[in-house]
C-alpha cells in the first residue's frame, strides 16, 4: 500500500516538471574499453535519453566556492532516467558536466533526481 502512495507522488512530481520544465538531452557513453597493456581505447556506444527537467540557480547561501561553485546550477529531473556523473546533459543547446547526483526516494521509490551541473 505505501508503494502506491510513492508512485502517485512520483507521478505528481513528473507532471509538475513536465508542465514547468523542459526536455533535457542526457548523453551517455557506455562500453568504452581501455587495453591495460597498450593503452588503446576502444570507443563505446553513445546513447541519448530525454527526461524533463527544471534548471535553476543555487541559493547564494549554499555556494561555498568549493563544493558548490558560483557557476553551478541545480537540474531537477523527473524519475524516468537515473542520471550518472559520467553523463553529459544538454540544456538549451549548452553542454554541462555532472558534478553530483542525489535522489529524493522515500520508501526506495525515486520521485526526482537533483543533479548538480557545471558549465
Amino acid at each position: 500500500m505505501p508503494d502506491s502512495f510513492y508512485y502517485k507522488m512520483a507521478e505528481t512530481a513528473k507532471r509538475l516538471i513536465d508542465r514547468f520544465g523542459q526536455t533535457v538531452e542526457i548523453k551517455r557513453v557506455t562500453g568504452e574499453v581501455i587495453d591495460p597493456v597498450t593503452g588503446v581505447v576502444t570507443p563505446g556506444t553513445e546513447e541519448s535519453f530525454y527526461p524533463n527537467g527544471v534548471l535553476r540557480p543555487y541559493r547564494k547561501s549554499l555556494i561555498d566556492g568549493t563544493r558548490i561553485q558560483t557557476n553551478d546550477l541545480e537540474l531537477v529531473l523527473d524519475n524516468t532516467v537515473k542520471p550518472l556523473t559520467s553523463d553529459e546533459p544538454r540544456i538549451n543547446g549548452e553542454y554541462f558536466t555532472v558534478v553530483n547526483v542525489t535522489s529524493i526516494a522515500p520508501g526506495g521509490t525515486p520521485l526526482i533526481y537533483n543533479v548538480q551541473v557545471r558549465r
